[in-house]
C-alpha cells in the first residue's frame, strides 16, 4: 500500500528531500488554511492568545487556526464552554 496523497495534497506537488530549498517550501500558514478551518484575529486577541485566554467562540466547530490580517499564524483553537480556547499557541512577541 503506497500514499499517493494526504488532504489536498497529492504526489505531483511532492519534491525530493535533496531538492528541497527555502524557494520551494510550502508557507505554514497557507497549508494550515487548506486543511483547518480558519479565523482572523486583532491584536488584542492575538494578545489573549499569548497569555493562555479564550476567546469568544468561533464560527467554526472543531480545532482551527487563528491567524492575524497579515497572515501570522498565532494559535491553533477549539470551542470549548469557555469560547474558542487555544490548545497550542505560537506567538513569540
Amino acid at each position: 500500500m503506497r500514499r499517493s496523497e494526504v488532504a489536498p495534497f497529492s504526489l505531483a506537488e511532492a519534491v525530493t528531500l535533496e531538492s528541497v530549498s527555502q524557494s520551494n517550501l510550502l508557507d505554514i500558514v497557507e497549508v494550515a488554511k487548506q486543511v483547518l478551518p480558519s479565523r482572523v484575529i486583532d491584536l488584542l486577541e492575538k494578545n489573549e492568545l499569548k497569555f493562555g485566554r479564550s476567546l469568544p467562540a468561533s464560527e467554526f466547530s472543531g480545532v482551527g487556526i487563528a491567524i492575524t490580517g497579515d497572515n501570522e499564524l498565532c494559535a491553533l483553537i477549539e470551542n470549548r464552554n469557555s469560547g474558542a480556547q487555544p490548545i497550542a499557541v505560537f506567538v513569540k512577541e
